[in-house]
């Protein structure tokens, strides 16, 4: 794939991520206020889901081809075209810059990772299934992706009484069964890919927190007969957050938990309606990304050509001209057929890339009777009046001659 076919692809992705992002931020609150905690976390599935359908591929055909007209013509012609040497286009340093980027922010993220757990010491395997950290840690955490655990500090049971560490443990082995290490570290995966975008390092933020909120409500559920101890357990002092571990508490969300306490059990039966209407988001999100043209890169970066083919054959003196109209898109192969007479098809075969300054970067494989006798490259402007020409020789005596031009709109027929 060419950097221009990623370039685009990029700021499809980027359109549909933006739409969402912004879409769950407005309704996060509004949701958690009157549907529940659980559904304003479901509503981040927008993300991803916007941008899949951005991702969907074009049901568009990758090419149409329109014969315009052929005729044989007597004469012969010869020209010779030189082409420009390529250079590194705009895309592929944006390619680059991007890559770096994703690059050391998920090391970042791994450097994190790796001091947040060597800093907990040996893991000793307790009773209860837990695992208890030799050095202090300001609150329980869950850790790993595929083998989940659930790890405690030493002083555990001293900063903590019976039934807020049942709540406690209780609050950790949901996010496990909820698959909220996999949910994190997606969500780290795309930070990586959108570091550039600040709505991406505003909505982390706020992803940790509906998810905290949402656990925090299934284990009420769970327990309804302890609110007031549950709100206890959450006051424990606590530090921060890392990339992928789900721990019991932070600063940064604390009021505003302690607060969706008291609402959580009067809005348990609205969770059902909650998630119904998440799912109905998500898929008029989904249609309206993938139907309104967000998604349509290929008929945004589609480019229309008129191709003049001329072969020219020495022994009989006869020139078989062919005229098509083609539309296509960057790193598609595209091409026709042309029929010389007794001496075979000619199928004529395209390729191009955008290069700065509105040149076309045209590729072509010429072959005659199956055999390739040509892979001649032209590069020359968009939307120029007078058409680029290449000149080139197929078997002995037979010359053959292009008259190509491009347009950014598309053609009249």
């Amino acid at each position: 794939m060419n950097p221009e076919f990623w370039a685009g692809m990029a700021s499809t992705a980027i359109l549909a991520v933006t739409l969402a992002l912004a879409l769950v931020l407005v309704l996060r609150r509004p949701v958690r206020r009157w549907l529940g905690s659980r559904p304003a976390y479901a509503l981040w599935v927008l993300v991803p889901a916007a941008l899949v359908a951005a991702l969907l591929p074009n049901p568009q055909p990758s090419f149409e081809l329109i014969q315009l007209g052929a005729s044989i013509a007597s004469g012969t012609t010869s020209s010779v075209t030189e082409t420009a040497p390529a250079g590194t286009s705009g895309s592929s340093w944006l390619l680059l810059a991007w890559t770096l980027g994703a690059l050391a922010t998920w090391m970042m993220m791994l450097a994190q990772e790796w001091r947040f757990r060597a800093a907990l010491g040996p893991l000793q395997r307790e009773a209860n299934g837990c695992w208890r950290a030799t050095h202090a840690m300001p609150c329980p955490a869950l850790i790993g992706l595929f083998r989940p655990r659930v790890v405690i500090p030493p002083d555990f049971e001293l900063r903590w009484n019976e039934r807020q560490q049942v709540l406690v443990l209780a609050h950790e082995r949901t996010h496990a069964r909820r698959g909220d290490p996999w949910a994190n570290a997606a969500a780290a995966v795309l930070i990586g890919v959108f570091w550039f975008h600040p709505l991406a390092w505003l909505a982390i933020r706020s992803f940790r927190a509906d998810q905290e909120m949402a656990c925090d409500a299934r284990v009420l559920a769970e327990h309804p007969q302890w609110p007031r101890s549950y709100a206890e357990a959450l006051l424990v002092p606590a530090g921060g957050c890392h990339a992928t571990a789900c721990r019991w508490s932070s600063h940064h969300t604390m009021k505003e938990r302690i607060k969706m306490l008291n609402r959580t059990q009067a809005l348990s039966g609205r969770k059902t309606l909650g998630l119904i209407a998440v799912a109905a988001l998500a898929l008029a999100l989904v249609g309206t990304v993938w139907s309104a043209g967000v998604v349509d890169q290929g008929q945004q970066d589609r480019r229309y050509f008129t191709v003049v083919s001329q072969v020219t054959v020495d022994e009989d003196n006869r020139t078989y001209e062919h005229r098509y109209a083609l539309a296509s898109q960057p790193g598609q192969l595209f091409g026709m057929d042309s029929e010389v007479g007794p001496h075979g098809t000619l199928s004529q075969t395209f390729t191009f890339q955008e290069l700065d300054n509105d040149l076309i970067d045209l590729r072509m494989t010429l072959s005659i009777a199956g055999e390739t006798v040509q892979t001649p490259r032209l590069i020359f402007p968009l939307d120029q009046s007078d058409p680029a020409v290449i000149s080139t020789q197929g078997w002995p005596g037979m010359n053959l001659r292009l008259e190509i031009t491009a347009s950014s709109q598309p053609l009249e027929r």
